[in-house]
């Protein structure tokens, strides 16, 4: 299971940026957000089973209550940084840069990729297995 992770991780780059994720260094940081997406998608499921579906967003009408789950998670990384602030995190950080723990996350997801309709092989439905905690 971690190898999974190490290896997707340590694969990933930013644009315009020096270095690469480490993913042993990060793999715990990189284990909590993954599983706790999957935990918070299942609770936000359960909760729609009791409650119904949700009332549209003005502005975001077009989307389904599983794609505005996602989005909202991506918002929560939102962040304005440096090349340098990002270099710095990949050099001593046990923390992705936050636009790969969104990314890194998202790929692992089935669930995100059937919201999206994500054809496979594709970069946010990639062909590779999908790194698993549970």
């Amino acid at each position: 299971m971690t190898k999974c992770f190490v290896n997707q991780y340590d694969n990933y780059t930013i644009d315009g940026v020096r270095g690469h994720v480490k993913g042993k260094v990060t793999l715990g940081e990189n284990l909590a957000d993954n599983g706790g997406l999957n935990q918070a998608y299942t609770a936000y499921q359960s909760y729609k089973q009791r409650n119904g579906a949700e009332g549209k967003l003005p502005g975001f009408e077009t989307y389904n209550d599983e794609q505005m789950f996602f989005i909202a998670y991506g918002s929560i990384w939102c962040e304005t940084a440096t090349v340098r602030d990002i270099e710095d995190q990949l050099e001593y950080d046990e923390h992705a840069p936050n636009y790969v723990r969104v990314i890194g996350t998202l790929q692992n997801s089935p669930e995100f990729s059937k919201a999206f309709q994500c054809p496979k092989n594709t970069p946010m439905n990639p062909i590779r297995p999908k790194c698993k905690i549970w």
